[in-house]
């Protein structure tokens, strides 16, 4: 199955990031409604099977957590979910460490200002502020940094 028709999309709903590699053979696709976990098999004519969805409705906030490697969802029910991004493709091996950081830095950027903005369009408009210690934008009703752990 193709990966577009593997997310079996619903009326209205758009793939807004595909590119979370996060694991060998998974991977996770953002959507305007969901974030979709699927399993591909195949190393060069990849299939893609749905593991597990959750709807963005359901997400408060998303965080990078460099001890976890991985990006945290702050579920609005108080549970959190792990979303380890790792990896590009078989090019990133033969350029430099620094580069591959570089661009690893820059997806998990995308990725948690992409969920943060899908998560808000439900909710009231919340001030954002950044950071003083390690520049990540968060929202002002936070007392601490979602990133560093810094206090206002």
């Amino acid at each position: 199955m193709e990966l577009h028709d593997a997310c079996a999309l619903s009326q209205g709903e758009s793939i807004i990031l595909e590119d979370g590699n996060i694991g060998r053979n998974k991977k996770v696709v953002l959507t305007n409604k969901r974030l979709i976990f699927l399993e591909s098999k195949g190393e060069f004519d990849k299939t893609y099977h749905k593991e597990d969805g959750i709807p963005i409705d359901d997400i408060e906030f998303a965080h990078y957590d460099a001890e976890f490697g991985a990006i945290v969802l702050q579920l609005k029910n108080g549970e959190k979910d792990l979303i380890p991004i790792v990896g590009f493709d078989s090019l990133d091996v033969l350029l430099s460490s620094a580069v591959t950081e570089v661009k690893m830095q820059a997806t998990i950027d995308r990725w948690v200002n992409v969920i943060n903005t899908s998560a808000k369009r439900g909710s009231p408009a919340a001030k954002r502020i950044r950071c003083s210690y390690c520049n990540q934008i968060y929202d002002e009703a936070l007392s601490n940094c979602p990133t560093c752990g810094a206090s206002r």
